[in-house]
């Protein structure tokens, strides 16, 4: 999230309508959405109740900051996710509250279990860990980290979560120094949001007691061609390191009538939800990405 690889967004077709899993065009094309919107849409497009959240506090006038008990609904929730006990800090989206961690923090590694074991991952010399919290896969930070939970709806319902630990020294510096972390103040966030983000995570925790991630069976599979790595339902292309390489890929997948993550640096996701027909079309590009020699 604080390094981004050039997008292929003008890549994908334009899109008029989506459900489920499934993107929809306007000559009538059906995709098969292993993008996700990065995780905004994990749980499917137009899945869940955070739409009925979000309206209900809307209907009584909540759309503004304003301080209300909605705040603490939402820790009691994220600790059915995340249970270790960590302060919670709200912004109004993930852009200001990057912007305010890097004010605060200055260099800043952004690390992503999806794309990476988190203790394998080399932290900069001088920089401070965000680790993001990825559902399906288990919560690996260490204390001295901050937390950002991928948040399973769309970013017009949501607001930025940040975790982390209220003061912490930083390497090297002796109690009473000055070089100390401090968890940044949040924002006061409108009422709405909260409460959707509120709903979608009780969502999350209502799939996971039913049984979990179906696609994480299918991504084993797929990461078996080495064309992928597969960690829970996320799946790291082998070629990510390589644009050109990974444009193939990306085109191929779209041909074949799927549509992976168009950014290299963040995974694609296997639906929860797929048909005979669309799962043998996803096994199907793999299969041909394999051929073609796109893998490690």
């Amino acid at each position: 999230m604080n390094v981004r690889a050039p997008s292929l967004l003008d890549e994908i077709p334009l899109i008029r309508r989506a459900a489920g899993y499934r993107l929809y065009t306007g000559d009538g094309r059906r995709y098969l959405d292993a993008w996700q919107a990065g995780g905004a849409a994990l749980l499917g497009h137009r899945a869940g109740r955070y739409r009925e959240a979000f309206a209900n506090k809307a209907q009584r006038g909540l759309t503004v900051p304003l301080p209300a008990p909605e705040v603490r609904k939402l820790k009691r929730a994220l600790a059915t996710w995340l249970p270790e006990t960590r302060p919670v800090r709200l912004f109004e989206n993930s852009d200001r509250m990057f912007a305010t961690i890097r004010a605060r923090l200055g260099a800043l590694e952004v690390v992503d279990p999806a794309m990476g074991d988190v203790d394998a991952a080399a932290q900069v010399a001088g920089s401070s860990r965000i680790v993001l919290a990825r559902p399906f896969l288990l919560q690996d930070a260490s204390p001295a980290d901050w937390v950002v939970p991928v948040l399973p709806l769309p970013s017009p319902f949501a607001c930025a979560v940040l975790l982390g630990q209220e003061l912490e020294e930083a390497a090297g510096a002796g109690p009473g120094s000055e070089h100390m972390r401090q968890l940044p103040d949040g924002e006061l966030v409108a009422v709405a949001p909260i409460s959707s983000v509120t709903r979608a995570v009780y969502d999350l925790f209502r799939v996971v007691r039913a049984g979990g991630h179906s696609g994480v069976g299918v991504a084993g599979e797929l990461a078996k061609t080495g064309v992928w790595r597969a960690r829970g339902p996320y799946l790291e292309a082998s070629v990510a390191a390589d644009a050109e390489r990974y444009r193939r890929l990306f085109r191929l997948f779209r041909d074949e009538g799927v549509i992976i993550n168009p950014d290299r640096l963040q995974p694609s996701i296997v639906p929860a939800d797929m048909s005979k027909g669309e799962r043998a079309h996803l096994m199907a590009a793999t299969e041909r990405a394999r051929e073609e020699g796109l893998t490690l």
